[in-house]
This record gives C-alpha cells, sequence and structure tokens, in this order.
C-alpha cells in the first residue's frame, strides 16, 4: 500500500537512505568496496554498476524512499574510515556523524559465485556433453542501521538464489537481483512495521547538546531532559565527555517541537541554541 509507506515516511520526517554494499561478482577475485579507490578502478564506480545497489534503489524509489547522493556518501565512509568490508556498529556511528543527511543508513555484503557447467550436472547419457550454461548462486545479506543511532538495528536479513544461464557473468548478475528483490521487500516490510511501533510508542532521538561549560550546567541539563522536556524520555545512560551531552531519547511528540522546547531553557542563565536537525537527531549548543 503506497499510500500506507507514504504516510509512515511523512511521519518520520521523510528519512534518507546512505548504501554501504560490498559486492563481489562472479568476475571479480576479491570483495569490492565501492567508495574506495580500487573500487572504481574495479568497475564499480556509478549505481548502474553495482548490482544489488541499483536494484535496492530502483525497488524502495518506487515505494516513495529517498537516498543519499552515492558521491557524498563516499566522501563520507572515507572521512569516517570506512576503507574496505561492511562497517561494523562504531564505524557506522562514526559515518552517521560525517554524513549528516542520512537518517538510515544500509550496509552489508553480497556475492555472485559460479557452481558449475550444466554439462557437469546432467551425466553424458542425457546428451549433455555439448549442453550450453552455467550454474549460480547469489547471496545477500543486509543490515539496515539507524545513522544517528548505530546499535539500533531497525532490519537485517540474508537471502539466496540459484540459477542457471547461458555464462556466468549473466548468471551472477540475475542471481544478485532476484535475492535483493526478495530480500529488499522483506527489510522495507520489516523497517516500516518498526518505525509504525515507534510512531505509536515513541520514536527513538538522539539529542546532543555541546559547549557544556561547567558540571553543573550538565547536571541541570540532565534533569531537564528527564523532568521538563515534554512527550520524552531519556533511555540508557547518558554520555557525556569534552563538554558535550548525547542523550537518547524516546519522543512521542514531533522533533521540531522538541528543538522549541529546548531554545526555550535556561540553564544556569544560559540558553541552547539548535545548530541542526533530522528526523532522528536534534544537535544544541549552550549560549549565553
Amino acid at each position: 500500500d503506497l499510500a500506507a509507506i507514504g504516510l509512515t515516511l511523512a511521519r518520520k520526517g521523510l528519512p534518507r537512505v546512505a548504501v554501504l554494499i560490498v559486492e563481489q561478482r562472479v568476475d571479480d577475485s576479491v570483495p569490492v568496496a565501492w567508495w574506495t579507490e580500487a573500487g572504481r578502478k574495479a568497475g564499480h564506480a556509478t549505481v548502474s554498476q553495482r548490482i544489488v545497489e541499483s536494484t535496492l534503489l530502483g525497488e524502495w524509489l518506487k515505494a516513495g524512499f529517498s537516498f543519499v547522493d552515492p558521491e557524498t556518501v563516499a566522501s563520507g565512509a572515507r572521512v569516517a574510515g570506512v576503507l574496505d568490508g561492511a562497517p561494523g556498529e562504531t564505524i557506522v556511528r562514526q559515518l552517521g556523524d560525517k554524513l549528516s543527511e542520512a537518517d538510515v543508513i544500509i550496509v552489508g555484503n553480497a556475492l555472485a559465485k559460479k557452481s558449475q557447467d550444466l554439462k557437469t550436472l546432467v551425466s553424458d547419457s542425457h546428451g549433455a556433453k555439448d549442453l550450453p550454461g552455467v550454474s549460480c548462486t547469489g547471496t545477500v545479506t543486509l543490515r539496515v542501521l539507524n545513522a544517528d543511532n548505530a546499535a539500533e538495528l531497525l532490519a537485517a536479513g540474508e537471502e539466496s538464489k540459484s540459477l542457471t544461464q547461458l555464462d556466468g557473468l549473466t548468471c551472477g548478475r540475475a542471481a544478485l537481483v532476484e535475492a535483493t528483490k526478495t530480500l529488499g521487500a522483506r527489510l522495507q516490510k520489516d523497517l516500516l512495521a518498526k518505525w509504525n511501533a515507534q510512531l505509536t510508542a515513541g520514536n527513538r532521538v538522539r539529542v546532543i547538546i555541546k559547549g557544556i561549560d561547567a558540571i553543573a550546567t550538565y547536571s541541570k541539563l540532565k534533569l531537564a531532559m528527564n523532568s521538563e522536556l515534554r512527550g520524552a524520555t531519556v533511555t540508557g545512560t547518558p554520555r557525556y565527555a569534552n563538554g558535550r551531552a548525547d542523550f537518547d531519547v524516546m519522543l512521542k511528540g514531533s522533533v521540531d517541537d522538541a528543538a522549541a522546547q529546548l531554545e526555550s531553557w535556561k540553564l544556569q542563565g544560559k540558553k541552547l541554541k539548535v545548530s541542526s536537525m533530522t528526523g532522528n537527531t536534534i544537535e544544541a549548543e549552550v549560549t549565553k
């Protein structure tokens, strides 16, 4: 139901998705991270050359999802130190900090592997001596993560498809396409279900406050976050270091309303000024 999907996306603030998938086609000797120099040399430079990513984008764009420009993703990945392989939780959090445009990051691996020539699968007594074609398998493993909190896994899964085609390259591509379509549909369904549950119980938002000059100010801020931010519940233990406080909040209201509330507060004679917002994040600074 595209109307229902559109409503969920609108209520979540039209989140944008960044994609980082390491792919190994039949003609690749090793897995290739497209955002690296090696990836460009291996012929993975454009989205159309990346089988899984192009398939996923094609299916999800039809449902109304928006994606971060690949060049922006590549630049953020290099700055965050994603040198090869699908990034882990720590790197994804760093990547989320560098990619302010992204609300969701999809990471994973894809492998297309030639299995056997068809003539070896059928005995010669069945006339297979000159039978053309190969069998192959495409396997795709993906994780969908909150860009602002990589510890929050929104959806995950793996899918494999085995096919037969006239040649290995065509077979490998087709197998990856089929596996991606199946897995992508399942992950999209799981992601939307997760978001709808959050919209009912509260949206998970990361609130970052910078420029805190004293423990007394931080103490006042922590108290206010727990008792004065309407419709919000602080989850877990806030992180504080070098004048920066980082809160995970379950928010039943909108991010816009929460940001307006923050700017109305006074802490130790100081005010907060919101510097940036996404559907999952509010960043603010302490000012005089």
